[in-house]
């Protein structure tokens, strides 16, 4: 997989079709590809980190997760949205410039720890983003 340099695309992306055509959907093909245990090893050998405060290694949170699995609870994986850190406007930034990019990312996710559902979290406040989510999925 390419390294992508940019986080925010040069202009919003308003449908599947642009995100597709710019190279979206890439690393779902993959990851169906390498299987769930494969894309662990991926994202670990990557070193991706979270976007959080802590930046904690992705690959670990997702190996300790898929080693969990809890015999009653399906897993989910919840995208947390909130954007709780003082200051921070990332997860917005993020949402309202390339929603398909943050559920590529979810699919991804869930794939990865068989997960059959997808929760995303956004601030009620978040009215925007939640549309653009809205409308991508």
């Amino acid at each position: 997989m390419a390294f992508t340099p940019r986080v925010l695309p040069a202009r919003p992306v308003l449908r599947l079709a642009d995100y597709e055509q710019a190279g979206g959907g890439q690393g779902l093909e993959a990851a169906t590809r390498l299987g769930p245990d494969g894309v662990i090893d991926e994202i670990t050998a990557s070193g991706l980190r979270g976007r959080g405060g802590a930046g904690f290694p992705t690959g670990r949170k997702w190996a300790a997760v898929s080693g969990n699995v809890s015999p009653v609870e399906p897993t989910t994986v919840v995208v947390n949205g909130a954007e709780g850190e003082p200051g921070s406007f990332k997860d917005r930034a993020i949402m309202r410039a390339d929603p398909y990019r943050v559920l590529e990312g979810a699919l991804i996710a869930a794939f990865a720890l068989t997960a059959d559902t997808v929760i995303v979290a956004v601030k009620e406040t978040f009215a925007a983003e939640a549309e653009r989510l809205r409308a991508a999925i």
